[in-house]
């Protein structure tokens, strides 16, 4: 029996095939993975997207939009260190969306690249990193974003089934306390005034 011929809008394409990369990793994406499991021909995908490149790119938005809730939730009341916590627990909950973001599309730099300006602009919005010159404030920001993604990394792999939030804290704060110690000796400036507390989004380019 073929598959019933539907009308699939956007939204229910879209939701199919971020459950198939959540559940398969971002190589399993294809026209017909999706519409076996909307039981549907091939057809109704390329109606609603026009290629399979502009349907990945919707998924890995997708995918960045759930990064975004968790860099976002305060796991901590240091905010720079919540951020890095949200990046092991989206690892830890999305492991294969964790792959499609950061090591198995071909833009992964982009999206690295992205988050560290996400990083950037939680670092001056705070009261004591924000002294910090520029430039060192992107060497802290690179030397920690190496670090957590390298724990990230691990949990993917097994490494370190499933930690809880407290953990992931207490490793952060312990090589944070290091990192950032070794940052405010290097040289200070003066600090400037606060400005508005700036949402971060770490949005893929259109």
């Amino acid at each position: 029996m073929s598959p019933r011929k539907l009308t699939l809008d956007k939204d229910r394409v879209l939701a199919a095939s971020l459950q198939l990369v959540r559940r398969e990793g971002l190589a399993a994406l294809s026209a017909r993975a999706v519409a076996d499991q909307l039981g549907a021909s091939v057809a109704p995908i390329y109606r609603a997207y026009a290629s399979m490149d502009e349907l990945s790119k919707a998924v890995l938005d997708a995918a960045l939009q759930q990064l975004d809730e968790y860099v976002a939730r305060p796991y901590t009341d240091f905010p720079f260190r919540s951020a890095g916590v949200g990046l092991v627990m989206f690892a830890r909950d999305e492991p294969r969306l964790f792959r499609a973001l950061f090591i198995d599309q071909p833009n992964a730099g982009e999206t690295v690249t992205r988050m560290r300006a996400c990083l950037r602009q939680i670092v001056d919005q705070s009261p004591k990193l924000r002294r910090l010159s520029p430039a060192v404030r992107d060497e802290l920001i690179m030397d920690l974003w190496i670090y957590t993604h390298g724990l990230a990394s691990m949990v993917i792999a097994n490494l370190l089934p499933r930690p809880e939030p407290d953990v992931v804290d207490r490793k952060l704060e312990r090589v944070g306390a290091i990192v950032i110690g070794a940052a405010m000796a290097s040289g200070l400036e003066p600090a400037p005034m606060l400005s508005a507390t700036v949402k971060c989004k770490a949005r893929r380019k259109t």
